[in-house]
């Protein structure tokens, strides 16, 4: 139970800055197009590539795709260089 609790601790939102990004785009019939992304971004505790899960453009709320040099907040442990995530954790 201990070692849970400390594992949450260190699991916080962090505020990056987006340094490179590879967008993928397919098209997908009816849903628009489906996106790929995958971008690198840092903070103060280093460098993190993240993989976006796909999603689609022809959906209700479709998200923005980010691109070079915006601020986004993840929810990652401190020490985490990589991760792949659902468009719904990408904090503007």
């Amino acid at each position: 139970m201990t070692s849970l609790f400390v594992a949450a601790a260190m699991i916080q939102p962090r505020n990056f800055v987006i340094d490179e990004v590879k967008v993928t785009k397919v098209y997908a019939g009816r849903r628009g197009m489906r996106v790929v992304e995958e971008f690198t971004a840092h903070d103060a505790n280093g460098t993190v590539t993240i993989k976006v899960y796909p999603f689609h453009t022809n959906v209700d709320r479709t998200p923005a795709i980010v691109k070079k040099g915006d601020r986004v907040t993840i929810t990652l442990s401190e020490v985490a260089t990589s991760a792949k995530i659902a468009v719904s954790d990408l904090k503007f």
